[in-house]
């Protein structure tokens, strides 16, 4: 049996701009893969309830939600639901068997057959209005279907194509082929009596109910865009408010994370200063992943930012590399020019692939070398010996160059940060007197001009990021009365942690805006 008490459904990759859904384990002996429980979370109380999908719509206009396919979990459960599927075919060739030895008192093991019509009875009654219930309620019998099985009058045909056709009259067109797929595959299973076609027919047709719980989510998520965002801050104040009332939720993390990036950057620099400094410190792969517990609706922004600025840094360092060789080794020095850094670039990225970009360059640090070496054409006097030195001498400046202390690395990162803060910085200044709606869509539309050079991708990201946490949280931990600006010692006798939580719930109390 499912348990509902599991989430049935997990937000992932949302800053790709597919919101990936993944149900929770199923009971492959009793319910089919997809169940009118598992897509509750696609209803469109759960849809505006959830809390990630509300911060991540802010990021991308184009959000969707999309089944997900990949990784370990997923693999478990499509192995999963193919022993549902074959379950299902055993129970069928019971029903086709007892045609021919006469045994209709096998029906009663017939479960699964049973447990799917009730689960597409269910889900259809979700995508239809109130007055089709009715009809769909009585279409989909399944005790009166389970009899016409057992005394072998069902038409399976003209089941499927009145499901079709009250399917026709709510999906979307796209929807058709598959419908019309499954239609004709349950046909032919059920007068062939090929159990395999017919559970195939019967896949499909939980396919397409997917499909259509999807179809009205994402209209939904596209239609109600604007008014989310709208609502993004006053929404997430209410939810911290509620936890820190709770004591489910602590600040003072993140009070000592603003105060030390204080002490760094200046007891009397601007709250925003500071902020930006602290931000753009999170992102730098060579510090410690400091990420304070405020943040909880960014970690999957703020790890590919990370990510983005390590491959940025280490093609910096790969350029410097084929320059270094290249004007030291007077053969090479004339033909740099000749060699095309733009496709070095795209080379070295097509190694890193997905995953952990830091652990993917250790890795591939000789590939990147013969990668590096092929934008020195070789003269005519190189033989294949001198060309390995040659490789061999870019392996070993590499391996020191995309070290993280090494000078090389330090002086691009140096060199991103002091961009990256000071570009961040100007625009949550420009952001400043727009609403988030139009913050929303001022981010959205990037320029042609926000290229990697200049790490514009990255504070451009970094400033919506920014000034969203900044407008839910400045009140409560880095403007008001420049509570952690000077600390009494009145609140050291007290202990700080007790008094910045009490100060914090006190004044996101004073600021949360009344919602209708």
């Amino acid at each position: 049996m499912e348990d509902p008490s599991q989430p049935p459904f997990n937000l992932l990759d949302a800053s790709q701009g597919v919101v990936c859904i993944t149900s929770h384990p199923f009971d492959a002996s009793y319910a089919p893969p997809i169940t009118h429980i598992k897509l509750l979370e696609l209803d469109f109380d759960r849809l505006i309830s959830n809390r990630q999908m509300r911060h991540d719509i802010n990021f991308n206009p184009n959000l969707t939600y999309s089944p997900n396919i990949e990784g370990e979990t997923s693999e478990t459960q499509k192995r999963q639901a193919d022993t549902f599927w074959a379950l299902l075919e055993q129970e069928f060739n019971t029903c086709f068997a007892s045609d021919v030895d006469g045994k209709p008192n096998s029906f009663h093991n017939c479960q699964r057959i049973r447990q799917v019509l009730s689960e597409i009875q269910n889900i259809l009654c979700t995508l239809v209005p109130e007055r089709d219930m009715e009809l769909v309620q009585e279409m989909l019998d399944a005790e009166l279907i389970m009899q016409q099985i057992q005394q072998r009058i069902l038409d399976y045909p003209l089941l499927a194509s009145n499901i079709a056709r009250m399917i026709h009259q709510h999906c979307a067109p796209m929807r058709d082929q598959l419908v019309q797929k499954m239609v004709h595959q349950i046909g032919q299973g059920a007068m062939e009596k090929d159990v395999a076609a017919l559970v195939l027919g019967v896949r499909d047709l939980f396919a397409v109910l997917e499909a259509m719980k999807l179809d009205v989510a994402n209209h939904q998520i596209k239609s109600l865009r604007t008014l989310l965002v709208a609502d993004t801050v006053t929404f997430e104040q209410d939810y911290f408010l509620g936890r820190m009332r709770q004591r489910r939720f602590d600040v003072d993390g993140s009070c000592k994370w603003y105060t030390r990036n204080q002490r760094i950057w200046g007891l009397h620099e601007r709250p925003m200063t500071i902020f930006v400094r602290a931000m753009v410190g999170m992102m730098l792969p060579s510090n410690e992943l400091d990420r304070p517990d405020t943040f909880e609706f960014d970690i999957g922004q703020i790890d590919m930012l990370r990510s983005e600025l390590v491959i940025d840094l280490a093609l910096k360092v790969c350029s410097d590399v084929l320059t270094s060789v290249a004007y030291v080794d007077h053969d090479y020095r004339s033909t740099i020019l000749t060699g095309n850094v733009e496709a070095l670039h795209h080379a070295i990225r097509s190694l890193l692939g997905d995953g952990n970009p830091r652990r993917r360059l250790l890795e591939n640090i000789d590939s990147i070398a013969i990668e590096i070496g092929r934008c020195l054409e070789p003269l005519p006097n190189r033989n294949h010996g001198a060309r390995q030195v040659i490789i061999s001498k870019i392996t070993r400046e590499l391996r020191a160059g995309l070290a993280m202390d090494s000078g090389l690395w330090q002086y691009h990162e140096v060199i991103a940060r002091e961009h990256i803060w000071r570009d961040t910085l100007s625009r949550m200044e420009h952001f400043t007197g727009l609403s988030i709606v139009a913050v929303a869509n001022a981010a959205s539309d990037k320029s042609p001009a926000e290229d990697r050079q200049d790490y514009s991708h990255i504070s451009s990201l970094l400033a919506h990021l920014g000034t969203i946490h900044w407008r839910v949280w400045s009140k409560v931990l880095y403007e008001e009365h420049h509570y952690l600006t000077l600390q009494s010692e009145g609140e050291r006798r007290l202990g700080t942690k007790r008094v910045r939580t009490g100060f914090a719930l006190g004044a996101m109390a004073r600021h949360v805006r009344p919602r209708h």
